[in-house]
C-alpha cells in the first residue's frame, strides 16, 4: 500500500494470485468487481482500502474459511437476510479488532471481502432476482446493516466523513492508531535511513487486511518521530531514542513536582498519575507524562482524577500527531472535553522551571497543543 497508486494496475504473483489496485473509490465499482470475481470462482483473498486506493487480491482456488467470528447466526434464512446479518457481524468484529471508530470505506471493504470469502455473494447471485440485480440486492442489504442498532454513526467535526462505532464497546483491542504509532517508531528505530515509501511499506506490512491504517496516520507518525537530513530519506530523531526519552520523562516529572511546590501545593507522585498537586488532602492537579501520543492510556484515567484538573504532558514533537488523532476520533475529543484535559509540552515545563517567579496565570499560558506562549501576538510579561 506504500507510495502512490495512481492508476488501475494488475500484478500476477508467483503463487497465481492476481492483485488489482484501483483508484476509483466509488462503492459500486468495487462491489461489482468483487461480485464478478466471486461468480468467476476467483476467491477474494483480500480487499483493503487505504488513502485514495483499493487493493483487491484474487486467488483462483482459495479454500473457504472456517467462518467469521461472531457470525454463526447467518447460516440460515434467505440469501438477502444472510447478507445483512453477516454484514452486521463483520462490521462489529472489524471495529472491535481495530479498537476505535472506523471510516466507512475501510468498513465497506471488510464487509465485502468477508461476504465473498463466506460464499454469501455467490448465494445471492444464484437466487431469484425479483427484477433487481444481485449487485443491487447485496448493496441494499449492506446499507440496511449499516443502520443496525448494533452500530453507531459518528460525525467528524469540520468533515463530511462519518465513522462507525459499536453500541456495546466490549471486547475491544488496543486502539489501532496507538498500535500504528508504536510500530512506526520501531520501524524507524530499526533502520539507519528510509525513504517514505520504504517506511510506509514496513508499517503497512504489520497491519494487513482489515487492520490496514489510513495513509494519513502513517505519514503523521513519520513526521512526528523522524527528520529528513537528506532529501528523500528519513531518520529517527536522536531525541526519540528510547533511553533519551525515558530520561527526559523522569526529568519532566521532577520539574512538575518542583513547580507544584513553588506554587504553594504539596506535590508527590500519586498512582496511577505521574505527579499530583495537593491542597491539603484534595488533589488540585494531576499529570500524565508520556513521550508518545498515547491518548487512550491517558483518557482511561479520567475517572481517577477525582475532581482534579488532569494534564497530559508530551514532547512538542507529538503535538501534531496528538491533534491528528483527536481530529479523527470524535470519541476521544469528547472525552478530552468532558473531563477537561489540558495539554502541556515538555519544553514549556522546562521554561517555567527557569523562571524566577511563577503563578497560576503563567501556568495557563503554556497549556494547549497550540499554547499562548507560541502565538506571536501574545503579550507575556514572564517570557
Amino acid at each position: 500500500m506504500a507510495g502512490s497508486m495512481a492508476a488501475l494496475a494488475d500484478l500476477l504473483r508467483d503463487d497465481g494470485r492476481l492483485v488489482l489496485v484501483l483508484t476509483d473509490q466509488r462503492p459500486t465499482v468495487i462491489e461489482a468487481l468483487v461480485l464478478a470475481a466471486d461468480q468467476a470462482r476467483l476467491g477474494v483473498a483480500s480487499l483493503v482500502q487505504c488513502g485514495g486506493d483499493y487493493r483487491l487480491e484474487l486467488a483462483p482456488s482459495l479454500p473457504q474459511p472456517d467462518g467469521f467470528s461472531g457470525a454463526a447466526d447467518v447460516a440460515k434464512g434467505p440469501p438477502e437476510d444472510r447478507v445483512s446479518n453477516a454484514a452486521i457481524a463483520i462490521a462489529v468484529e472489524t471495529i472491535r479488532a481495530r479498537g476505535e471508530p472506523v471510516p466507512w470505506p475501510a468498513l465497506h471493504a471488510a464487509i465485502y471481502q468477508e461476504l465473498a470469502r463466506r460464499g454469501i455473494l455467490g448465494m445471492v447471485a444464484e437466487g431469484e432476482s425479483g427484477g433487481a440485480s444481485a449487485l443491487d440486492r447485496v448493496a441494499e442489504q449492506v446499507e440496511i446493516a449499516s443502520d443496525d442498532p448494533a452500530l453507531v454513526r459518528l460525525a467528524v467535526a469540520e468533515s463530511s466523513q462519518e465513522l462507525w462505532w459499536v453500541a456495546i464497546p466490549e471486547g475491544l483491542e488496543r486502539p489501532l492508531s496507538d498500535r500504528v504509532e508504536v510500530a512506526a517508531h520501531e520501524v524507524l528505530l530499526g533502520a539507519l535511513a528510509l525513504s517514505e515509501d520504504d517506511y510506509s511499506a514496513r508499517v503497512f506490512a504489520r497491519f494487513p487486511g482489515t487492520l490496514t491504517p489510513s495513509a494519513g496516520l502513517v505519514a503523521a507518525c513519520l513526521r512526528s518521530y523522524a527528520s529528513e537530513p537528506t532529501p528523500g530519506y528519513w531518520q529517527l530523531r536522536p531525541e526519540d531514542l528510547p533511553d533519551a526519552r525515558l530520561a527526559e520523562r523522569r526529568t519532566i516529572i521532577e520539574h512538575l513536582l518542583a513547580l507544584g511546590r513553588r506554587l504553594g501545593y504539596s506535590a508527590a507522585t500519586w498512582s496511577p498519575f505521574d505527579a499530583a498537586w495537593f491542597d491539603g488532602a484534595e488533589a488540585r492537579a494531576v499529570f500524565v507524562v508520556h513521550w508518545q501520543a498515547m491518548l487512550s492510556e491517558s483518557l482511561a484515567l479520567s475517572e481517577r482524577a477525582a475532581g482534579a484538573r488532569p494534564y497530559m504532558v508530551i514532547p512538542g514533537g507529538r503535538a501534531a500527531l496528538m491533534s491528528y488523532k483527536l481530529a479523527h476520533n470524535p470519541l476521544w475529543q469528547q472525552a478530552v472535553d468532558d473531563s477537561r484535559w489540558w495539554f502541556i509540552k515538555y519544553r514549556h515545563v522546562r521554561k517555567l522551571v527557569e523562571q524566577s517567579e511563577i503563578d497560576e496565570y503563567t501556568l495557563r499560558t503554556i497549556v494547549g497543543l497550540d499554547p499562548i506562549v507560541e502565538q506571536e501576538s501574545a503579550q507575556l510579561p514572564l517570557f
